[in-house]
């Protein structure tokens, strides 16, 4: 979805779109048709940046650029789950860890690129 239709959508436009670009590492450079005369683009291309896909949102004062860096303030609980978020001291201070053990990951998939 492209800036200009985020900014429609959290305005309550509710219209959708002839065509919906869809961009993956994967993609297949193909157009699928759908419905109503709708199709999905989909084009072979890097993942766009947390701050790139929401920069329209920034610029219109919908979220804040810091909230887009930041740690979630409330915590989660997911019933049967072994895992508890760590409070956000305790991310500031694992952040170096995190991201040598990144740097050192011979998995392409897990250091993300």
């Amino acid at each position: 979805m492209s800036p200009e239709q985020s900014l429609l959508l959290h305005a309550g436009d509710r219209t959708a779109p002839n065509q919906l670009l869809v961009r993956a590492p994967r993609g297949r450079n193909r157009v699928t048709s759908l419905f109503h005369g709708t199709s999905l683009l989909e084009v072979r291309a890097a993942m766009t940046s947390q701050r790139e896909l929401f920069a329209a949102s920034v610029a219109a004062s919908l979220v804040r650029d810091a909230d887009l860096a930041g740690y979630r303030d409330a915590s989660v609980y997911i019933q049967r789950s072994m895992h508890v978020s760590p409070s956000p001291a305790a991310v500031r201070d694992a952040m170096p860890a995190l991201f040598e053990l990144l740097r050192e990951e011979p998995d392409p998939a897990v250091r993300g690129s």
